[in-house]
């Protein structure tokens, strides 16, 4: 196996963020598929990777009032490959008649558990990845009438082994089959640490 080396004080500082990708890519094709990723933020030379959308779904509804599967996403194998990398899964919902109960899992580990009182919601949760077989979380969850935190040390930290996939698993309930809880929109993301 060689290696190649390549001396970077050769590049020209000047170049606009699209002609520096494509220097990086003819010179060094390797690092086309990372580099590509490279984004520059507005005209400020400052550069940043994306969020990349990895799941979306809507109009996910039940009636009943025990804690049901609405949707699943199965993470792939290794998709949080490097401490840092994390995913962030954004919600919004309603819980109509009566109060409702939005559960979202990460593995066997619930990563959002709030019960909203007949109202619209959103909430936001992130794990992050601290190494291959532990993670952390936290998020927050307002109903309109408070903004409400969790995670952050307080309950359980998932405990998942990231070379394998991962099924997250959004829940959900109603306190009378008379109501309906709605999750209207759900969107999870892939934040890559560095």
């Amino acid at each position: 196996m060689s290696t190649v080396r390549w001396d970077w004080t050769s590049l020209d500082d000047h170049l606009p963020p699209p002609e520096l990708v494509r220097t990086l890519n003819v010179r060094m094709p390797r690092l086309q598929r990372s580099v590509s990723w490279i984004v520059n933020i507005g005209q400020s030379g400052v550069f940043a990777l994306p969020t990349l959308v990895l799941y979306q779904n809507g109009g996910l509804s039940t009636n009943n009032t025990v804690d049901v599967s609405l949707a699943t996403y199965t993470l792939p194998a290794s998709a949080l490959a490097v401490s840092g990398d994390a995913v962030r899964i954004n919600i919004v919902g309603r819980a109509t008649g009566f109060p409702g109960t939005p559960i979202v899992k990460f593995g066997a580990t619930s990563v959002l558990t709030h019960g909203v009182n007949n109202t619209l919601f959103t909430a936001m949760t992130t794990v992050t990845r601290l190494s291959a077989t532990t993670q952390t979380y936290g998020g927050m969850l307002n109903d309109g009438a408070a903004v409400s935190s969790y995670g952050f040390g307080s309950g359980t930290a998932p405990t998942e082994t990231l070379t394998s996939t991962v099924v997250i698993d959004f829940r959900g309930s109603i306190a009378n089959a008379a109501g309906l809880f709605t999750y209207d929109s759900v969107t999870v993301e892939l934040l890559r640490g560095s």
